[in-house]
């Protein structure tokens, strides 16, 4: 993300906020975990891989993505390549909340019963604030740019907060500088 905390433009334009040595360290993170979660919004925008591309790590996270709108259809998606196995998790296989969405602690829940016990998650604003809401975010590992997008920019989080008491607070457990940019470890308090 940018220093003011941005992810991807309003256009949805996000490639490439950080450094081509962050992307090659998110790789190894990949790599450490047994599954990438995301939303559909990210897979229809992006049509990311989701995947570790380098290959001397030896490693195939399983692809989750949280559909709730039944709107990942196009099996020409790059989440649908033979480089991993893809679970979609949609209201056809998944608990559904009162207000459509899929119950993300439910669906946390399923992985675990599958033997996933770690999962990144790779997501938007919308996915990441809904699981942080849900409190199901145990840690942030999160890349900061030094480059500045601006108000019009999506923020990191969707958390309509409105007043100072709302805040979450981190607790930074490490900081490293990946070329000019800067990896934050951080658990929520």
């Amino acid at each position: 993300m940018s220093r003011d905390g941005r992810v991807a433009m309003r256009s949805g334009e996000s490639k490439w906020i950080t450094s081509e040595a962050s992307r090659a360290d998110v790789q190894i993170l990949r790599s450490q975990n047994q599954a990438i979660l995301t939303g559909s919004g990210t897979i229809l925008n992006d049509n990311p891989m989701l995947t570790v591309r380098n290959k001397k790590l030896q490693s195939k996270p399983l692809r989750v993505i949280i559909d709730s709108g039944n709107s990942i259809t196009d099996k020409s998606l790059n989440i649908f390549s033979s480089d991993s196995e893809t679970l979609i998790l949609n209201p056809t296989n998944s608990k559904i909340l009162k207000n459509g969405k899929i119950d993300l602690k439910s669906a946390l829940i399923k992985l675990g019963e599958m033997g996933i016990n770690n999962v990144l998650l790779e997501s938007g604003s919308g996915l990441n604030g809904a699981m942080m809401e849900s409190s199901l975010i145990d840690e942030f590992i999160i890349y900061t740019a030094p480059v500045i997008l601006g108000s019009d920019a999506q923020a990191m989080m969707e958390l309509p907060f409105k007043k100072m008491s709302e805040k979450i607070s981190l607790n930074i457990l490490e900081l490293t500088q990946v070329a000019n940019d800067l990896k934050i470890r951080a658990k929520p308090l």
